[in-house]
């Protein structure tokens, strides 16, 4: 009785690990697959549960690896990837981790030693896989947005503060020297009053987009105020500062913005300050290049004074 029980019990079993869309194989103690079900042959590349029972798991990996099919194995040197996997595997009694494949499914891998036998079980998380890939993405979106001014897609004030405040210690902390620039529109409220609000919008874009070909990839750009930019040069001395705040100037004067077909021209003031000391912070280096920039403006504006 308790043998054709125990028949039944492995018949209902082996009907059940076969009908079930989760991934299941027994490894034996030569690392060959004693058992799976087809759900675990498809996942590796395989049409049938005979084409693989018998074969290790190096042969599995390989398989998918030449032929591109079943699970994503990025890698340059097939003996390398598997020569560590190999050392992972049977390292300790359990051990889950994911994979995904080269439709696009993800698989939550567990892995338990039974004796000389390795158990594996694989179950489709794709879907909860495919959600956290969209909170991550959501995420990301709301701290860009956070992060950036919506008009001109450069730093906002706050992130500039934030960014432009850490740079600033890793320069003092390194002995290089930072210079602040800050740069004003000329008579902007002019612009929208002549040719209205939708034009300044895009005098304000096409602005942005000139003086960031003149900075450098590592420049800290931001728009700060309605018509007021600022950029943290780092590793720059007045010297170099003055060279690029040149460029910008003459980026914006030097010839006027075509906007719906009306030559709008622009102007900028620049108000610029070099650190001199570890006593200046960002705050007070800020309010030196402001200082500055007044000078520009009442002084007769489109020039630098530093």
């Amino acid at each position: 009785m308790i043998n054709s029980l125990s028949q039944e019990l492995q018949y209902i079993l082996l009907q059940a690990l076969n009908k079930t869309d989760d991934s299941i194989a027994i490894f034996d103690q030569y690392d060959e697959i004693a058992y799976c079900n087809l759900s675990f042959a498809n996942l590796f590349g395989f049409e049938t549960v005979d084409m693989i029972v018998g074969k290790s798991f190096s042969q599995i990996i390989s398989n998918s690896y030449y032929n591109k099919t079943g699970v994503n194995i990025e890698t340059n040197d097939i003996e390398a990837w598997l020569h560590t996997a190999n050392m992972k595997r049977r390292s300790t009694s359990h051990r889950s981790f994911e994979i995904d494949t080269k439709d696009g499914s993800w698989f939550l891998i567990t892995e338990q030693l039974v004796d000389e036998y390795l158990f594996l079980y694989a179950t489709n998380i794709t879907a909860s896989k495919i959600q956290q890939f969209e909170l991550l993405k959501t995420q990301k979106q709301l701290a860009s947005l956070a992060a950036t001014d919506s008009l001109t897609g450069i730093y906002n004030r706050r992130h500039f503060y934030l960014v432009a405040n850490n740079e600033l210690i890793r320069c003092q902390r390194k002995n290089l020297s930072a210079s602040i620039m800050i740069l004003d529109i000329d008579h902007f409220k002019l612009v929208n009053d002549n040719y209205g609000h939708s034009c300044g919008d895009n005098v304000l874009k096409s602005f942005t987009d000139r003086i960031n070909k003149e900075l450098r990839s590592y420049d800290i750009f931001a728009r700060i105020g309605g018509e007021e930019f600022a950029v943290l040069l780092p590793d720059a001395n007045k010297e170099n500062a003055l060279d690029i705040a040149e460029r910008c100037r003459k980026a914006i004067s030097d010839s006027p913005f075509i906007i719906d077909g009306v030559n709008v021209a622009v102007t900028t003031s620049i108000g610029m300050y070099t650190y001199e000391s570890d006593a200046d912070g960002l705050e007070q280096i800020m309010k030196l290049a402001d200082k500055n920039l007044y000078i520009a403006k009442v002084s007769g504006r489109n020039k630098i004074c530093s």
